[in-house]
């Protein structure tokens, strides 16, 4: 840090990488926090020598220059004050006639997080905005997990093998590794075939099927037991990113590549070991949003630049990337950039949280139009057709309009064929009131309820699951054999299966 960069800093605020201390004649115990919380973080300045008054910084030198500085140094090598040496970077600067020290602390490597202090793990700290704030014990899991060199879908799963996998996924994989790996696939039975590429671990005679290999192949018995909770959750979110108030966005994403790369990344960049998260891919009006809970392992500084780069799940990844699924190592971003941009988008973004351990990245649209204007009942029908919730094919949605208009004798109310596809579409399941309008993108219930359910209810077309109580808490709604019968008439049964 320079003179000129240290006056610029201190002219604004204390931040999440900058760190002003009194420190005149020793060092606070404070300073030794704000050393955990830059290591186990992104790195940062500590600056001895400022004082904090009436909301602004004083520059009150620093006293006894060399005494500060050895103590302060000589204490991130002992074992009794952290429990990993931190290399620090000095510089002695001199401001309004005064000394200031400026000490650079780095991010630790992935192996020593967490930093903790006086032998205490619990004593472990996360950079958040300008504050220093203790891990909680789950966030600690997280670092030791990371700093494990056993990856977690690396490890056995002690489940029988011969319900461990679903055969049907297993055979259409290996289907396409042999037409992308002529050389390599050789005729072997599945568990040979799962051996051979290091998805079955031995001990002793008996093999075990790897975390990775569940997760690749398994069967769905098999998944429950080894995740008990979801590991996506798809949002279809009505409004621009800033401003909840605004029409609907369009929900299909440009760039099947690009969009097929980034949600791969959520599944083999993903923390499974961390039971309380789950990724999370949003579609918003102006943008397509993708969260996971497990940021990067190496450098931010890394992450466009080509070569091999360390993940959280090797062997997923290894998976994903035999039947070119997605990107070489090293590709992936650089890729999903340029992309982006040559189909007319802006570019992407994204923040590496090394504080709540996730990533974000975000795909912006460049055809997203916000407007305050009211759009007429037409144009309302038009959004609620294009949110279809199963995104059934074109074909059935027109097919269902067509044989309801041709049925309008049965109907009172405003419905019109756009919407009574939507709603008997979503009702090809069991489903509650709530869900259904939320399905057709409508804000105002009692409108829902009387110009769209319950004339669909007096056509026949859709019934209660609990006519007897029509009130019930758990009341939900459904196809009628009657509309059943539509969409078997129109060829479409094999979606209501």
């Amino acid at each position: 840090m320079t003179r000129d960069e240290l006056i610029r800093r201190l002219n604004g605020h204390e931040w999440n990488d900058i760190e002003f201390k009194k420190a005149q004649r020793g060092v606070s115990e404070s300073a030794y926090e704000t050393v955990s919380a830059f290591s186990n973080t992104s790195g940062g300045w500590i600056v001895f020598g400022v004082s904090q008054t009436n909301g602004g910084w004083e520059v009150t030198g620093v006293q006894d220059v060399d005494k500060v500085q050895n103590d302060f140094i000589s204490a991130l090598r002992a074992d009794n004050k952290v429990n990993h040496d931190v290399s620090v970077k000095a510089a002695l600067l001199e401001l309004e006639g005064m000394r200031i020290l400026v000490f650079h602390v780095p991010e630790a490597s992935r192996q020593n997080k967490p930093v903790y202090l006086n032998g205490d793990i619990r004593r472990s700290f996360f950079r958040r905005g300008g504050c220093d704030q203790k891990c909680t014990m789950p966030e600690i899991e997280r670092l030791l997990r990371d700093a494990s060199q056993d990856r977690w879908d690396g490890q056995p799963f002690d489940f029988p093998l011969d319900e461990a996998f679903d055969k049907e996924s297993l055979a259409w994989y290996r289907a396409i590794f042999k037409e992308r790996n002529p050389g390599l696939a050789e005729e072997s039975s599945d568990e040979d075939f799962l051996y051979q590429w290091g998805y079955l671990v031995r001990d002793g005679s008996k093999r075990y099927p790897s975390r990775a290999a569940i997760m690749l192949f398994g069967s769905s018995v098999a998944i429950h037991h080894l995740l008990p909770r979801p590991t996506l959750d798809v949002q279809w979110i009505p409004a621009c990113l800033d401003d909840p108030h605004t029409l609907m966005r369009d929900d299909t994403p440009a760039g099947y590549r690009v969009f097929r790369e980034a949600s791969i990344n959520l599944l083999i960049h993903q923390d499974y070991a961390d039971h309380s998260r789950k990724a999370v891919i949003k579609f918003y009006r102006d943008l397509v949003q993708f969260w996971n809970p497990g940021d990067v392992f190496g450098s931010d500084a890394h992450l466009l630049e080509p070569g091999e780069k360390e993940v959280r799940n090797p062997k997923i990844t290894a998976g994903m990337r035999r039947l070119a699924l997605c990107e070489q190592a090293g590709t992936g971003m650089r890729m999903m950039t340029t992309q982006w941009q040559t189909i007319g988008n802006p570019t992407p973004t994204y923040e590496n949280d090394r504080s709540r351990k996730a990533f974000d990245f975000r795909l912006p649209l460049a055809t997203a139009q916000v407007t305050e204007e009211k759009p007429d009942k037409s144009s309302k029908d038009e959004d609620a057709a294009h949110k279809e919730h199963n995104q059934l094919d074109s074909s059935m949605l027109r097919s269902i309009q067509k044989r309801f208009e041709d049925a309008t004798g049965q109907v009172t109310g405003q419905v019109t064929g756009q919407v009574a596809a939507q709603v008997m579409i979503a009702c090809a399941e069991p489903r509650f009131a709530r869900e259904i309008q939320a399905m057709l993108g409508l804000k105002h219930r009692e409108t829902f309820l009387n110009n769209y359910l319950k004339p669909l209810l007096s056509s026949g077309w859709i019934e209660m699951t609990i006519p007897d109580k029509p009130r019930s808490s758990n009341q939900k709604y459904r196809l009628s054999p009657t509309g059943r019968q539509v969409f078997e008439n129109l060829g479409f049964e094999e979606n209501m299966k």
